[in-house]
């Protein structure tokens, strides 16, 4: 939770727009893959945009229950604007 608050404290607001979503069901398994257009103001520099494109892969499994998610990834495949400015104490090639 802690690298979650750090990567959320990079940002004054955020929009993330999923959508296409392609699902492969396989038995009590499932993946799902979606394009994700993301916008964020950054906190600093105050103002400053950055915008990625890409697409969200995850993988979901049937519980007795309902469907919940096993692992997912953002994979991006292009940016635009200014990049966050990660703390000082995150290490080279860091992701948060």
């Amino acid at each position: 939770m802690a690298r979650i608050r750090e990567g959320v404290a990079l940002f004054d607001r955020t929009v993330h727009l999923g959508g296409s979503t392609a699902v492969a069901l396989d038995g009590d398994r499932a993946t799902a893959r979606a394009a994700q257009l993301s916008t964020h103001a950054l906190a600093d520099p105050p103002g400053e945009l950055f915008v990625s494109g890409g697409h969200a892969d995850t993988e979901l499994v049937r519980t007795p229950d309902d469907w919940r998610i096993a692992a997912t990834a953002l994979r991006i495949a292009w940016t635009r604007g200014t990049p966050p400015r990660l703390p000082a104490a995150a290490a080279p090639g860091d992701t948060i």
